[in-house]
Protein backbone atom coordinates (compact mmCIF):
# COMPACT_ATOMS: atom_id res chain seq x y z
CA UNK A 1 0.00 0.00 0.00
CA UNK A 2 1.38 3.72 -1.01
CA UNK A 3 2.21 5.55 2.34
CA UNK A 4 1.21 9.02 1.98
CA UNK A 5 1.57 11.92 4.68
CA UNK A 6 -2.04 12.37 5.49
CA UNK A 7 -2.92 9.40 4.59
CA UNK A 8 -7.50 9.20 4.05
CA UNK A 9 -8.97 5.96 4.91
CA UNK A 10 -11.02 6.47 1.59
CA UNK A 11 -7.46 7.63 0.12
CA UNK A 12 -5.56 5.05 0.64
CA UNK A 13 -8.50 2.00 -0.31
CA UNK A 14 -8.40 3.69 -3.44
CA UNK A 15 -4.67 4.20 -4.26
CA UNK A 16 -2.28 0.73 -5.01
CA UNK A 17 1.38 0.71 -5.41
CA UNK A 18 1.90 -2.40 -7.87
CA UNK A 19 4.95 -3.30 -9.36
CA UNK A 20 6.16 -0.49 -9.11
CA UNK A 21 3.06 1.35 -11.02
CA UNK A 22 0.18 3.21 -9.00
CA UNK A 23 -3.59 2.07 -9.21
CA UNK A 24 -6.57 3.78 -8.95
CA UNK A 25 -9.46 2.30 -7.84
CA UNK A 26 -12.64 4.59 -9.38
CA UNK A 27 -15.80 4.42 -8.95
CA UNK A 28 -17.86 4.35 -12.59
CA UNK A 29 -19.37 7.73 -13.27
CA UNK A 30 -22.97 7.21 -15.03
CA UNK A 31 -22.98 9.96 -17.42
CA UNK A 32 -26.47 9.32 -17.41
CA UNK A 33 -26.83 11.08 -14.05
CA UNK A 34 -25.25 13.83 -14.67
CA UNK A 35 -28.03 16.42 -14.88
CA UNK A 36 -26.97 18.07 -18.82
CA UNK A 37 -27.04 14.33 -19.75
CA UNK A 38 -30.28 13.70 -17.88
CA UNK A 39 -31.97 16.42 -19.48
CA UNK A 40 -30.71 15.45 -23.31
CA UNK A 41 -32.35 12.14 -22.27
CA UNK A 42 -35.30 13.84 -21.55
CA UNK A 43 -35.52 15.21 -25.14
CA UNK A 44 -34.67 12.23 -26.61
CA UNK A 45 -37.68 10.17 -24.56
CA UNK A 46 -39.63 13.00 -25.67
CA UNK A 47 -38.94 12.57 -29.21
CA UNK A 48 -39.14 8.82 -29.62
CA UNK A 49 -42.79 8.95 -27.16
CA UNK A 50 -44.20 11.14 -29.78
CA UNK A 51 -43.34 8.69 -32.79
CA UNK A 52 -44.57 5.80 -30.80
CA UNK A 53 -47.80 7.69 -30.85
CA UNK A 54 -48.10 7.84 -34.17
CA UNK A 55 -47.36 3.81 -34.29
CA UNK A 56 -43.93 4.46 -35.57
CA UNK A 57 -41.14 2.49 -33.82
CA UNK A 58 -37.83 4.64 -34.79
CA UNK A 59 -34.75 2.83 -36.48
CA UNK A 60 -31.18 4.58 -35.92
CA UNK A 61 -31.10 5.63 -39.43
CA UNK A 62 -34.12 7.68 -37.84
CA UNK A 63 -32.53 9.39 -34.74
CA UNK A 64 -31.90 13.23 -35.59
CA UNK A 65 -28.32 14.31 -35.74
CA UNK A 66 -28.91 16.74 -32.67
CA UNK A 67 -28.81 12.96 -30.27
CA UNK A 68 -25.22 12.21 -31.76
CA UNK A 69 -23.35 13.51 -28.61
CA UNK A 70 -26.18 11.92 -26.44
CA UNK A 71 -25.39 8.67 -28.38
CA UNK A 72 -21.34 8.89 -28.39
CA UNK A 73 -21.93 9.87 -24.38
CA UNK A 74 -23.73 6.83 -23.32
CA UNK A 75 -21.38 4.29 -25.59
CA UNK A 76 -18.48 5.74 -24.11
CA UNK A 77 -15.74 3.36 -22.47
CA UNK A 78 -18.75 0.95 -21.86
CA UNK A 79 -18.14 -2.87 -21.51
CA UNK A 80 -19.93 -5.52 -23.17
CA UNK A 81 -21.24 -7.10 -26.44
CA UNK A 82 -22.58 -5.14 -28.89
CA UNK A 83 -26.04 -6.66 -28.51
CA UNK A 84 -25.28 -5.73 -24.35
CA UNK A 85 -24.70 -1.90 -25.25
CA UNK A 86 -27.66 -1.68 -27.92
CA UNK A 87 -30.01 -3.53 -25.21
CA UNK A 88 -28.80 -0.60 -22.46
CA UNK A 89 -28.96 2.30 -24.95
CA UNK A 90 -32.13 1.63 -25.53
CA UNK A 91 -32.76 1.03 -22.04
CA UNK A 92 -32.08 3.92 -21.20
CA UNK A 93 -33.33 5.91 -23.69
CA UNK A 94 -37.10 4.78 -24.08
CA UNK A 95 -39.64 6.39 -23.00
CA UNK A 96 -41.38 4.71 -20.03
CA UNK A 97 -44.91 4.85 -20.49
CA UNK A 98 -45.06 2.02 -22.67
CA UNK A 99 -46.48 -0.74 -20.41
CA UNK A 100 -46.37 -1.65 -16.54
CA UNK A 101 -44.35 -4.96 -18.23
CA UNK A 102 -41.51 -2.43 -19.60
CA UNK A 103 -41.85 0.11 -16.85
CA UNK A 104 -40.71 -3.40 -14.16
CA UNK A 105 -38.17 -4.60 -16.34
CA UNK A 106 -34.51 -4.12 -17.19
CA UNK A 107 -31.94 -5.56 -19.22
CA UNK A 108 -29.74 -8.22 -17.31
CA UNK A 109 -26.70 -6.60 -18.26
CA UNK A 110 -27.45 -3.15 -17.11
CA UNK A 111 -25.16 -1.84 -14.33
CA UNK A 112 -27.18 1.64 -14.54
CA UNK A 113 -28.81 2.21 -10.60
CA UNK A 114 -30.27 5.46 -11.10
CA UNK A 115 -30.98 6.67 -14.26
CA UNK A 116 -33.35 10.13 -14.93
Amino acid sequence: MLSMAHQDSSLEEDIILNNGRIDFNENIFNTENHYLICAAIEKFRDWRSRLEKMNYIPTLADIPEVFADLIAVLVHERDGSVEQLATNIDYILSPFDRDIKSKMSRPPHTTDTNIC
